[in-house]
This record gives structure tokens, sequence and C-alpha cells, in this order.
């Protein structure tokens, strides 16, 4: 069993990265109070690869190099929204409600098949490792497949949050000239940010925000994927890989995570599976329309006994 003092003892960079020999491992390791934290979101993956958004991944070398400048991939991110905006129109329904903010349309196309620049997490464990093992390994180079992973994270938004707070309050208040004492005497609570903030303007904020974290939670109702996965976004600067940004950030930090990421053995994946069907976590469950009702229908011929 793995305990809170062996994840502690691993945390590099603010990062602890655990192999399980099981999946029933991680089934067991959820119920343990120090990762039941709701402020745990949680993300699965095929394969351990870097944390960046579809449109990113885009422009990526097979060296894992961005092609493009932050700026060309901005400008990459305003022309493919505003194509988006122009091509939904009459198809919302009817008297569709408004969308107010930049983020809340991308949260749209997200879920639509539009590549955006965030990045899909879920506030469900069992939904994350559901994610993980969704997609069927190649059929050529099975036999190897035991030496493969499957990767689920788990990512500490308070953490990053109260970080983050605490860091747009300092960049600021340095910009403005006080001192480091004067600063270190400034209560980290969201009035006193959002003074900071209005005194330094949008410009100033935006420029500190490049390196932070956002965490994306969609008010809109229409989309009942996003809802019925628990689902949120995250969005970084242009091109960045967030495993290495929280590297960067956190490279003190080395006894909390504020990553987690869990290795699971890709010759579990139907067991899994399996069991997840029985706790009605399936396509049919999260993805309530007739593409996951027919891709819930084909996983029965996928997966004997499903």
């Amino acid at each position: 069993m793995i305990t809170a003092p062996q994840i502690a003892k691993n945390v590099r960079f603010g990062i602890t990265a655990l192999t399980l020999t099981r999946w029933t491992q991680f089934h067991a390791l959820i119920d343990r109070p120090w990762l039941q934290s709701p402020s745990l979101v949680w993300r699965g993956q095929r394969r351990d690869e870097p944390l960046r958004p579809r449109l990113d991944r885009r422009f990526v070398d097979d060296d894992g190099n961005l092609t493009l400048t932050k700026p060309q991939l901005k400008r990459k991110y305003e022309d493919q929204l505003e194509r988006f905006h122009y091509a939904v129109r009459g198809r919302r329904g009817a008297n569709p409600g408004a969308i107010g903010s930049e983020d809340e349309w991308w949260a749209l196309g997200q879920h639509t098949g539009l590549e955006t620049p965030l990045l899909d997490w879920t506030e469900l464990p069992y939904a994350a490792l559901y994610f993980a093992y969704i997609e069927a390994p190649p059929r050529r180079g099975a036999a190897k497949s035991g030496k493969r992973h499957r990767v689920v994270y788990a990512l500490n938004e308070r953490k990053i949050t109260n970080f983050q707070r605490r860091d747009m309050i300092h960049r600021i208040a340095k910009s403005e000239g006080l001192s480091e004492e004067e600063i270190s005497k400034i209560k980290p609570s969201k009035s006193n940010l959002a003074a900071l903030k209005k005194r330094a303007g949008p410009d100033a904020v935006a420029a500190i925000g490049e390196s932070h974290i956002h965490f994306v939670r969609p008010h809109s109702d229409e989309n009942l994927r996003l809802l019925s996965q628990g689902g949120l976004f995250t969005r970084t600067g242009a091109g960045e890989d967030l495993e290495t940004l929280i590297a960067a950030t956190y490279a003190g930090e080395s006894e909390v995570p504020v990553l987690l990421k869990l290795h699971i053995p890709e010759d579990d994946r139907e067991p899994c599976l399996r069991t997840l069907n029985r706790m009605n976590m399936n396509h049919r469950s999260l993805f309530p329309d007739l593409a996951g009702a027919g891709l819930f229908c084909n996983m029965h011929l996928d997966i004997p006994r499903y």
C-alpha cells in the first residue's frame, strides 16, 4: 500500500510519479484521506506525454519543440476562435444563451471536436481512469504491452491557486516600488488581489498571468458531456507544457506534490473497464448522446464480458 509519506518522499520539483503494479491499487489509493481532497482534479492519458492542449500539439515537432513563436501561436488561437464563432451560427438551437467570455467559447468547442488551447480535466478520479484506458492498444506490438503504462494525473488546484494569488500580489506590488518587507505585510486575500489588479491594469495582469495555470469552469449548461464528466479545463500561456511549467514554478516544493502522476499497467485495461462499467462509468453515462450510445455498444465487442 502506497502511503502519504511515500508520496511526500518522492516529490521532485512539485511532481510525484508513482508506478502501480495493478490497476486495483488505484482503487485503494484514492480511498486514502489525503487523495480525497476536493481540490484535486484528474486527467487520464493513454501515454505519458507532455500536457499540452490539442491545438498546441498540432504545432510541435518530433522532438517536442514548438514550430511557431508564441505570438504566431496566439494568432492561430485568434483565427481558430473567429472561425468557430461564424461556423456555429444557427447550430446552437433556438434562442441560445449568450456566451460572455473567450474561455466559454473555447469550452463550447472543446467537447464538439474543436482544437482549442484548453486541456481537459475532471473532478471524478474514476472518469480519469476510464479515459486513460478507453483507447485500445495497437494490435501490433501487443505482446510488449506489459511494459507499457497508462497515466492518471491528479492536480492540486487549491495549492496552485493559493500560490498564484501570492505571486500575483508580490509581482504587482514589486512593480509599484514596494519593499519586500512591505509586500510581506499584504494579506493574500481576494480583496487585496482585486485592488492591486485594478491599479495595475489589464495589460500588466495579463502579462503576469502568462506564467500561471488558469482553471476554467464553464457556466453554460448546453454541454451535457461536460456536465456528465464533471469536466473542467486548464489553460496556460501559449505553447506551455503544463508539467514543465509546474516543474519550473515549484522547483523548491519537496513535501506536497502539485502534480501526481500514476502509471498503471496497460495489460489491466480489460478488467479495469469491465469493473468501471459495473460502476456505470462508461460511454453511455459520460457521453449522454447518440454518439455515446453507439460507442457504449462497441465496447461490448471490444471487451469480453463487458
